[in-house]
């Protein structure tokens, strides 16, 4: 009975994997077929570039969401099989109650999921932009995204994850452009002033 549970575990974490893998896949080909079909010979680059970074953060998020969708559906057929079974009311009102308690232990992950939605639906930014997060003092170009956290690559080569209800507000640098700051301690305040006015 007990190897039965585990297989029936087993099956439904490995099928959630599946479906994840399987939607990210059939979301792009989806997506990549709908710009074939509405494809502008006239788009110039600065479009083209805009529907290439929109199409990847599109497919970044329903990512992320039919995944935490499977592995929620996984996580509830796991607590049904350990609380005696689907079929039995108990174990279905077992598992709703325990699903509220895991609700109000991760609401981090809760306000997470709400900030990316908000941000992915206000179209905040895309794949590709370069971004300034001003209350953390982060800067760099969003590599991939999803409903959870934002992953920047930044100028020295670092990747960096937030947490999407860490995001207050963003600026979008315009493409091309990067901040930089630089301190440089000299000893003859001349020389320093003619470089800077050099460069």
């Amino acid at each position: 009975m007990q190897a039965e549970k585990l297989v029936v575990i087993v099956w439904a974490f490995a099928t959630a994997w599946l479906v994840a893998r399987i939607a990210s896949l059939v979301a792009r080909r989806v997506l990549l077929w709908n710009d074939e079909r509405h494809w502008a010979g006239g788009a110039d680059l600065a479009d083209q570039m805009a529907n290439i970074k929109r199409r990847d953060s599109l497919v970044a998020v329903i990512r992320g969401s039919v995944a935490y969708l499977a592995f929620a559906a996984a996580g509830v057929v796991t607590v049904a099989q350990l609380s005696g079974g689907v079929d039995r009311l108990a174990a279905i009102a077992g598992a709703s109650f325990l699903l509220i308690l895991v609700g109000f232990s991760i609401q981090r992950l809760l306000t997470d999921i709400i900030a990316g939605l908000t941000m992915f639906v206000e179209r905040w930014y895309s794949v590709g932009d370069s971004i300034a997060i001003p209350g953390l003092e982060l800067q760099g170009v969003v590599e991939d995204l999803s409903l959870r956290r934002t992953k920047l690559r930044a100028l020295t080569g670092e990747v960096i994850h937030v947490h999407n209800s860490q995001i207050q507000a963003v600026r979008v640098l315009p493409s091309g452009v990067r901040e930089l700051t630089m301190h440089v301690f000299v000893t003859e305040p001349e020389v320093a002033e003619q470089l800077v006015h050099r460069v």
